[in-house]
């Protein structure tokens, strides 16, 4: 059976008429009626009852239909996959991450996405933000995504994607009653940062100026885990941080987070950017991943303790 005849014979169905049926197919009728008869030689039954107004489908032809318009359909959807394959047979994707985004494809966000894609090469680098800026310039890189915004210039910069934050703290502090946790709640309370002179460390500490609470801050300059809950204990302070599940390991005993609810003004340092030169952002498949990296916002869920 002829796949293509197969849809001739349905839309002769859906319009009821093999003349209006042969127009819009854009073939003869005598080619259109042709191929129904050899349709219905080839079940050996009548698959169109003939009238003076049209044809309607026999109980035979009827039951042909409701297979036919699956058949089709899967058709179509393979077709569309096999195009899909071949138009990324040849691309690659060149991606650069800074150190602290290179969790989106530890994590298995890019990775996820390269298996989506059948056929796409994707290879990743980490760079300093001196090497992301280079890679780009020098065409060694299709996309750099870094937490570090691009100089101003000829590269367009798009922010595609919020690092959720959380604040750690004892499972014995008060604080863990409140299901979320903003800059108020931590007014005169110790704060441990990594490194104090960290980009982050500053965009912190602006924000509680900023917002006007005051709050100790404590520099804890290893950023070993087990160090970190020290510190924490130590204080009974809170610290802050965007890779939860880092700190999980069978290490965390005694210890619990709170979702962060950020000021208005952000953490500046937490956002995400996707930037390319304004060339390289109209290739399809670098669209697809932008888009593809920022509804992880959205689907992000909060790590289990």
């Amino acid at each position: 059976m002829n796949l293509a005849v197969l849809g001739y014979f349905a839309e002769v169905c859906k319009v009821g008429s093999i003349s209006k049926a042969a127009e819009k197919l854009c073939i003869s009728r005598q080619a259109l009626s042709k191929a129904v008869a050899v349709l219905e030689g080839e079940f050996g039954t009548p698959l169109l009852l003939r009238s003076k107004s049209g044809v309607t489908p026999s109980p035979a032809g009827l039951a042909l239909l409701r297979r036919a318009e699956v058949i089709l359909a899967e058709y179509a959807l393979a077709a569309k996959e096999v195009e899909a394959l071949r138009q990324h047979a040849a691309e690659e994707l060149r991606v650069g991450y800074g150190e602290m985004t290179f969790n989106l494809w530890k994590d298995g966000h890019a990775e996820t996405f390269a298996r989506e894609h059948a056929g796409l090469k994707v290879t990743c680098e980490v760079k300093t933000p001196d090497g992301l800026w280079e890679g780009l310039q020098n065409g060694e890189l299709d996309l750099a995504v870094s937490s570090a915004r691009s100089p101003a210039g000829e590269f367009a910069e798009r922010l595609i994607l919020h690092m959720p934050l959380f604040v750690l703290l004892c499972k014995e502090d008060p604080l863990t009653a409140e299901d979320e946790i903003g800059l108020p709640q931590l007014a005169g309370r110790t704060v441990c940062l990594g490194t104090g002179n960290s980009a982050f460390g500053r965009a912190v500490q602006n924000a509680f100026l900023r917002e006007g609470v005051e709050a100790k801050f404590r520099s804890c300059e290893s950023t070993n885990p087990v160090t970190i809950f020290r510190s924490v204990r130590a204080s009974q302070g809170v610290y802050f941080t965007s890779a939860l599940r880092l700190f999980f390991g069978g290490m965390a005993e005694g210890l619990t987070f709170r979702p962060f609810v950020p000021p208005a003004g952000g953490f500046p340092t937490k956002d995400i950017y996707a930037v390319a030169r304004k060339e390289t952002m109209e290739r399809p498949v670098v669209r697809q991943y932008v888009r593809y990296l920022a509804a992880k916002r959205s689907q992000a869920g909060l790590p289990a303790v």
